[in-house]
């Protein structure tokens, strides 16, 4: 194939056959051991893809419980506000 994606040699020219786009659907490797490898770069390479959908998902549990902590934090701090507030408010009285 050339930069523009054309192939190089006229096979295809020579037989008056332009190709717009190709498409494989499947494959089969000449040698058993190639095959082996395949399937093991495919696993290795679906676990991969797994372990970081897992991580991601444990991220984002992650991130909403510290959300939760952080409001959690938030309205205890309004809580002991109002609660200064009132005790400043009976000192004033008494």
């Amino acid at each position: 194939r050339g930069d523009d994606g054309a192939t190089e040699d006229s096979f295809y020219t020579q037989r008056g056959v332009l190709i717009h786009s190709l498409e494989v659907t499947g494959y089969r490797c000449a040698e058993q051991s190639t095959a082996n490898i395949l399937e093991q770069i495919i696993q290795e390479t679906t676990n991969r893809m797994n372990r970081l959908q897992q991580q991601e998902s444990e991220n984002e549990v992650q991130l909403h419980q510290i959300e939760g902590d952080i409001a959690e934090e938030r309205a205890r701090k309004v809580l002991l506000d109002v609660q200064a507030d009132n005790a400043a408010a009976r000192s004033a009285m008494d």
